[in-house]
């Protein structure tokens, strides 16, 4: 499958394998354990400033591409869009 284009309207279900992101902003998430869109949106820019190579810019471009964390954005933690 092709790698989707930037959107803050993902579905939550959406795999990161499937947003197109740098590989090293890939490898970095995925050994984390994060592996959806949703579960992306629920961890604090601290958590994931704490990942080994990310940096405020990494961060950008995560939440430029996903949308904000769930906690900041319009939309309640856990809630799945329609």
């Amino acid at each position: 499958m092709d790698e989707l284009e930037r959107t803050t309207d993902l579905a939550d279900n959406i795999s990161l394998r499937e947003v197109r992101f740098p590989t090293r902003m890939k490898k970095a998430l995925f050994a984390t354990g994060l592996k959806t869109v949703g579960k992306m949106r629920e961890i604090s820019d601290d958590a994931l400033l704490s990942l080994p190579d990310f940096e405020d810019i990494s961060v950008a471009h995560l939440r430029d591409t996903l949308g904000p964390p769930s906690t900041d954005s319009v939309r309640p933690l856990g809630k799945k869009l329609s």
